[in-house]
């Protein structure tokens, strides 16, 4: 008897403490106003290819997860530079989307020479303290119209 009165009250103190995003402890709340203005802060500074203003979206330890490959970062300097550096040559789109219950970021690539954008990824976010904490980016991209996301932008 002794055990289970524990795990009750384990629970009832977990969910207090822990986020509440967690799909076992109910629907999570919806956007907020300031998670908004993170995330529309965050696709301008990649539309407009602003650093500074990206940096700023970005907690210090923001984590970085590639599901597909094993790889991640801890770093918002080191995922300013991935960016800086891996981003295919060509213009690109961001449009504000959701994945998980959490904000995300539908990203759309024009190559040089080509008259659309394609879908190239998926970046899922969480968000905060008024900043992007994680960064979880796929690149797949079979499963985005699941998401209601056209293939192509014109």
């Amino acid at each position: 008897m002794s055990v289970k009165s524990a795990l009750q009250r384990a629970r009832a103190i977990m969910k207090e403490r822990l986020p509440q995003r967690r799909d076992d402890w109910g629907a999570a709340a919806g956007l907020g106003d300031r998670e908004r203005e993170v995330l529309r802060r965050y696709i301008d500074a990649h539309q407009h290819d602003d650093v500074e203003a990206l940096a700023e979206a970005l907690a210090d330890d923001v984590r970085v997860a590639y599901p597909q490959i094993p790889l991640w970062s801890d770093s918002r300097d080191a995922f300013i530079e991935a960016t800086r550096e891996h981003a295919p040559p060509g213009d690109h789109r961001f449009v504000a989307t959701g994945a998980n219950r959490q904000p995300a970021v539908a990203i759309y690539h024009r190559a040089p020479g080509e008259p659309v954008f394609r879908l190239v990824a998926l970046e899922v976010l969480r968000i905060e303290g008024g900043r992007v904490t994680e960064i979880v980016d796929f690149d797949v991209p079979q499963p985005y119209a699941a998401f209601g996301l056209a293939p192509t932008l014109g």
